[in-house]
């Protein structure tokens, strides 16, 4: 549970905790989405969650609504 801290994108996504934690709830049937917040370079101490803190609940709102299909998970990146 929780937001990762940095984006999964790219190569990342191969070997991402986060990207695997979503990908097994897809293999037992569990909707899952992956959630990280990116930031600015070499400032992993300062991340500023903001974009995070703005639009995730309307946006999981929106997920929780209209729903995905079943053999999917998401993977929101937030910019930093």
């Amino acid at each position: 549970q929780g937001i990762n801290s940095g984006c999964n994108v790219g190569e990342d996504v191969t070997y991402s905790g986060t990207i695997a934690a979503a990908m097994e709830g897809l293999i037992r049937r569990i909707p899952s989405i992956a959630i990280s917040q990116n930031y600015e370079a070499g400032k992993k101490n300062q991340i500023s969650w903001e974009s995070s803190k703005t639009y995730l609940k309307d946006l999981l709102e929106d997920l929780r609504i209209y729903g995905w299909g079943k053999n999917v998970f998401i993977n929101i990146n937030f910019p930093y």
